[in-house]
């Protein structure tokens, strides 16, 4: 895993020397699905400059090594999106422009560059425009419209409580924030959700976080080789807390699912210590 790091990195430093014609700055981390627990998911419409930027990236990707094929993980991906808001100056008709970065999941960088196309969209629209899967639509959506007027990054018109086809979707040209560079979370759970369906929210958030628990367990051991539980356990918080705040308990569950597969061992001498074994190819 380390390798795949290093040599991504090396590859992007080559890339980024011969390719000066991007109009975005994009960056790709580029894995080996061997050796990495991420499920695939289905892949979503990317703007068009993110797709070409692919392209080109993909191009010379392949002149490297003909024989391996690269995909995109839309569930990994994030995007700083420079928005620009339209407000009413004071005293006057005329309009104020009003420049934030957004930093953004893929799938709401699509939502957001749709924009660009139109000044509403319904929710129908959107799920055929940018072909991100229903669920993860409407949790992106109601991040970006939720909380006061002044804090929507989207302004929704709608008859329920939950996301409908027929809602439509606006840019909130009266979003106010003091802070040039603002994160979009994504909501865990979508408002106005029926109880089954929260509990397949929470179940869907639990089995992607299934697979960065067992993820952060590998890198540490392949790097450690050998640690203590309580050290192991430590290590992976560290690893995970920027991104979410994860339970001793559900890494222990992980750490024993990676003993079931093979990927480590208790030491024959110390049951409290673990040691890296080569694990089989990751499903």
């Amino acid at each position: 895993m380390f390798d795949d790091m290093e040599a991504s990195n090396t590859l992007m430093n080559e890339y980024k020397d011969i390719d000066h014609g991007q109009d975005i700055d994009f960056t790709a981390k580029v894995i080996t699905k061997l050796f990495w627990p991420i499920s695939e998911v289905k892949m979503c419409i990317l703007p068009s400059s993110v797709e070409n930027a692919f392209k080109r990236f993909k191009e010379f990707y392949k002149h490297k090594h003909p024989a391996r094929v690269l995909t995109l993980n839309p569930c990994l991906g994030f995007a700083d999106v420079k928005a620009t808001f339209y407000k009413k100056a004071e005293g006057s008709n005329s309009l104020k422009e009003e420049t934030k970065i957004l930093t953004v999941s893929t799938y709401i960088m699509c939502i957001l560059m749709r924009f660009n196309e139109a000044d509403t969209l319904t929710y129908k629209q959107l799920l055929e425009d940018t072909q991100v899967p229903d669920r993860d639509l409407k949790r992106a959506l109601m991040s970006m419209t939720m909380g006061k007027q002044a804090q929507r990054i989207l302004s929704r018109v709608g008859t329920s409580r939950k996301i409908e086809d027929a809602d439509v979707f606006s840019v909130n040209d009266t979003f106010s924030s003091k802070l040039d560079r603002i994160r979009i979370q994504i909501v865990s759970a979508k408002a106005g959700e029926s109880e089954p369906g929260r509990k397949e929210t929470y179940s869907k958030v639990d089995d992607d976080r299934k697979h960065e628990y067992e993820a952060a367990v590998v890198r540490v051991m392949k790097s450690r080789r050998k640690l203590f539980h309580n050290e192991l356990i430590t290590e992976v918080t560290k690893q995970l807390q920027p991104r979410f705040m994860p339970d001793p308990i559900v890494i222990k569950k992980r750490i024993e699912s990676l003993m079931e597969r093979k990927y480590l061992k208790r030491d024959e001498n110390d049951s409290r210590v673990y040691r890296y074994i080569a694990g089989p190819p990751w499903p």
